[in-house]
């Protein structure tokens, strides 16, 4: 692909920034993810509360960087306490320091990044105000 090496970076109402590498924008650009663009992440419920109204595409994108921050954090966190001034308040400092014990690697993040764009791939349109419904049909085997 023309991007092999560059990331991207999409403007998201709830975390701001995200940037996402070349793999995940490889991926993005497939027809089968951006067919995400057109189902309602909340069904039916925009009808009600106009402001619900955003879309599996924005909901699987937000998904796979909060999946890769989470993982980024397994990997490197560490917390130190320290006191603020001369008052008595503890505070948390973030330390960077690696945790070889969990062997988290960058095949890892990788994966989960993708793991969290695909999570909703298998949705139609509507699929969850239709699930009760499905689960009393008597042809249906897998519900």
């Amino acid at each position: 692909m023309e991007h092999r090496n560059k990331r991207k970076i999409f403007n998201d109402p709830v975390h701001g920034h995200i940037e996402l590498p070349s793999y995940c924008i490889d991926f993005i650009d497939t027809a089968q993810f951006q067919r995400l663009r057109d189902l309602k992440q909340l069904g039916c419920t925009y009808l009600v509360f106009p402001g619900a109204s955003h879309n599996r595409y924005e909901h699987s994108i937000g998904v796979s960087y909060l999946a890769g921050t989470l993982l980024k954090r397994f990997q490197v966190i560490f917390y130190f306490p320290f006191f603020f001034f001369s008052f008595h308040v503890e505070f948390l400092l973030v330390l960077q320091v690696k945790q070889p014990e969990l062997e988290i690697t960058k095949r890892d993040l990788k994966l989960i990044r993708l793991a969290g764009l695909c999570h909703d791939l298998g949705h139609g349109p509507f699929s969850h105000s239709f699930e009760n419904w499905i689960r009393r049909c008597k042809y249906v085997t897998y519900c």
